[in-house]
């Protein structure tokens, strides 16, 4: 049931019909707070919005019965009291996304939540903690763990001992964060990362990141939407050996040690190349021309470093670039693909 929601007369309406229908469902996703006095025995799937409303209460339904539940616009004072029993014994898949509003509800202790079929926890959200994770006991061992919010969350739980995964996502929430400890708190909750298949690292906006901040050597996709120097991402091909994908959304040129490169004079003279297992490499240039004369020279000679490169995207780097890059293609024998966008300024500036 979808649609705008918080409307009284519309959430009644959602809330009569799932009402009816309370001991037979089997599946219920709702973009709407769903109100009812039945308990939904059956259900096994649940999606349920609106739970940040004031006073809002979860439907009872069976711990027991449950196999996927998501959770949108959680307070931080949640009761999980609309879910009869404290083991979840077939849940498989729980997500839950917090909001910073508060329900009003009193604070009662909290109860332990056991998950021991779990394989998929996704927890996202704006408050300053993540209760969930100081009330539930996880398997040792899950499929796939996705945390992401402020660094004020992320200290919360810095020492909670979570599951291990063989997919574990790291981010940033998409809003405003200019907590300095952001990035190393991410690192420590990364701690436990060393047997994971794949590890994800995203950091968005004004988190600062300097040369040397991100250190789990496992990651594999890392994705910094904030600004990175040369000498920064020099720092993170250079350590992170594990890292397949690195995509840097505003590289700038700036103050650099990285002022001049001897480039060879055709692809015939290939460079010693980094000890990286780097597949898929994406830049794009904070628009400062100023800047973007010495971004050319090093970004070709990490290129050339970079021999098991396959997919190479760019964005507002100058035409020279692209000239340039054309005399080394042939250094790249596994890249298939060559993506790239500059702006017309750039254009008219090289022409």
């Amino acid at each position: 049931m979808h649609g705008t929601p918080f409307y009284p007369a519309v959430d009644a309406l959602y809330s009569h019909i799932a009402q009816q229908y309370a001991h037979q469902l089997q599946y219920l996703d709702s973009s709407h707070p769903i109100s009812s006095e039945r308990k939904f025995e059956m259900l096994k799937h649940a999606s349920i919005n609106g739970i940040g409303v004031s006073n809002y209460k979860v439907p009872q339904m069976s711990a027991e019965c449950l196999e996927k539940l998501s959770l949108y616009n959680v307070p931080s004072d949640f009761s999980w009291n609309s879910f009869e029993g404290s083991e979840f014994s077939n849940l498989y898949e729980l997500c839950v996304y917090y909001t910073a509003a508060s329900n009003g509800n009193q604070r009662i202790p909290a109860r332990r939540l056991l998950f021991p079929k779990l394989k998929v926890l996704d927890v996202d959200g704006i408050s300053n903690e993540y209760p969930v994770f100081h009330q539930a006991v996880f398997p040792e061992e899950i499929s796939r763990l996705f945390i992401s919010g402020f660094g004020d969350m992320y200290r919360s739980i810095r020492d909670v001992k979570l599951p291990r995964a063989k997919k574990l996502g790291i981010s940033t929430s998409l809003d405003h964060d200019d907590t300095p400890q952001t990035v190393s708190y991410m690192n420590q909750i990364a701690k436990n990362a060393a047997k994971a298949e794949t590890v994800y690292f995203r950091v968005y906006n004004n988190v600062p990141v300097a040369a040397g901040d991100v250190t789990c050597t496992a990651i594999t996709v890392l994705y910094l939407k904030t600004q990175i120097s040369i000498d920064t991402m020099l720092s993170l091909i250079g350590t992170l050996h594990n890292l397949v994908d690195l995509e840097l959304g505003r590289l700038i040129g700036g103050d650099s040690t990285v002022q001049y490169v001897d480039l060879p004079e055709s692809d015939e003279q290939l460079l010693e190349p980094f000890n990286s297992k780097l597949k898929c490499l994406a830049l794009k240039v904070e628009d400062q021309p100023e800047a973007n004369s010495n971004i050319v020279d090093v970004v070709i000679f990490i290129l050339l470093k970079l021999p098991m490169l396959r997919e190479l995207m760019c964005e507002q780097l100058a035409k020279a670039f692209l000239n340039k890059l054309e005399l080394y293609v042939e250094a790249y024998p596994k890249l298939q693909t060559i993506a790239y966008g500059i702006s017309q300024d750039a254009i008219d500036n090289n022409e």
